[in-house]
């Protein structure tokens, strides 16, 4: 009986080891399917050797060296923008009122 209960074994471990041998093996092989290292998640690390230019206190010191006139026309850069948005604004609500007194209510 023992022969019988020992081949059910031997014939089991057999079918394990293929079940095995079919199934993958999870070993890191270093390549890179998807890189997950986005700018802006809190696990962002920038890789070896790279500088961030936005952090370093050199170029923070430059972008606060601005004299009288750089200032004047980096307001007047600004403010010529946000006045282009308004008038572009202001332009279709002109546009919008006389369609309603021209063509809709009419």
């Amino acid at each position: 009986m023992s022969s019988k209960a020992d081949k059910k074994a031997e014939k089991l471990a057999r079918k394990q080891a293929k079940k095995q041998a079919k199934r993958f093996d999870p070993e890191d092989d270093g390549r890179v399917i998807a890189n997950m290292n986005v700018d802006g998640m809190p696990w962002h690390n920038p890789l070896p050797g790279e500088t961030d230019p936005e952090r370093s206190e050199a170029n923070r010191e430059k972008l606060g060296e601005l004299d009288k006139k750089q200032t004047l026309f980096l307001i007047l850069g600004v403010v010529g923008a946000a006045l282009a948005v308004a008038a572009v604004f202001v332009v279709i609500y002109l546009l919008f009122i006389l369609f309603c007194n021209y063509v809709w209510f009419k």
